[in-house]
């Protein structure tokens, strides 16, 4: 498990990492969704795609419940 030192946010990718070392974590929170959920419209594309729900917050400890999904409604629908 990384523990890492510092939250970053990559302004390309505009999705959060972390790093210890050599070793980094990336990841999605409801930020990175929403901006890619914009994307999506933006750019006039035909839905969303999640490869795995199962890692969203459904109990709500660092957020919303079901953060993500949620965020990606918000946005698409």
């Amino acid at each position: 498990m990384i523990v890492a030192d510092l939250r970053l946010q990559d302004p390309y990718v505009v999705a959060p990492y972390c790093y210890k070392g050599d070793q980094w974590l990336g990841y999605d929170d409801e930020k990175s969704f929403e901006e890619k959920a914009n994307y999506i419209l933006d750019k006039g594309l035909a839905g969303a795609m999640v490869w795995s729900i199962d890692t969203d917050d459904f109990k709500g400890f660092c957020g919303r419940q079901n953060g993500l999904i949620n965020t990606l409604a918000d946005v698409i629908i």
